[in-house]
């Protein structure tokens, strides 16, 4: 694959206990740089992943940004069954389909109904309105305004969230065709940083 290293890992879950098992592995020589195991409960997810991410860069000797280390510091408790739901519905999304597509938005609405301060539930929502309406199962008026509203609300929630910045870019040039505030904010979905500011190409912020 022409990278320096991979990450390779195992996820086993029994009732709310996990265990992630991890390792570096050197991308041209298949040695092992490194390799760790975590336990933790599944609420708390989100603090083990940043520690994997911690330890790994520190593996390979990468720098970290200000941010970066503040991202991975910031990681938040998640409701499991709000977890359960976002990952059901990502399933479901991946599948692609009209019925899948809808199955996937009643997921994250669940997530959202589990915990209403899950970013990345919205991040999903948003999603599920860009790509039904893409592929003509929602009329665009109808999917634009709420994929939008659900895209701002996980930003509102995480402004960091390049998830959130990737579905926010997603509405732009899908619908409101605006490709100068798409561009700029797919930017901050590989660097986010501060709250997205931009300006508009037609001075408009209606959906197509």
């Amino acid at each position: 694959m022409g990278v320096d290293a991979v990450v390779e890992g195992q996820l086993q879950r029994v009732g709310t206990k996990i265990r992630i098992n991890a390792q570096l592995v050197d991308g041209t020589t298949d040695a092992h740089l490194w390799a760790e195991t975590y336990n933790g409960e599944l609420g708390d997810i989100l603090f083990v992943q940043s520690a994997l991410a911690s330890a790994i860069a520190t593996a390979i000797k990468g720098q970290l940004t200000t941010q970066e280390r503040a991202t991975l510091a910031n990681a938040r408790p998640i409701v499991p069954k709000a977890y359960e739901a976002y990952l059901r519905g990502r399933h479901a999304w991946g599948r692609g389909a009209a019925a899948n597509l809808e199955r996937a938005a009643r997921h994250f609405e669940d997530a959202i109904e589990q915990d209403p301060t899950y970013p990345l539930a919205y991040v999903g929502l948003a999603d599920s309105y860009v790509v039904r309406a893409f592929y003509s199962a929602l009329p665009p008026r109808y999917a634009c305004p709420r994929a939008k509203a659900a895209a701002l609300k996980a930003l509102e929630l995480d402004p960091a969230s390049g998830e959130a910045f990737a579905s926010l870019a997603n509405v732009y040039l899908n619908f409101e065709w605006d490709f100068q505030a798409a561009e700029s904010t797919y930017a901050r979905a590989l660097w986010p940083s501060p709250p997205v500011t931009r300006q508009r190409t037609n001075g408009t912020d209606s959906c197509r």
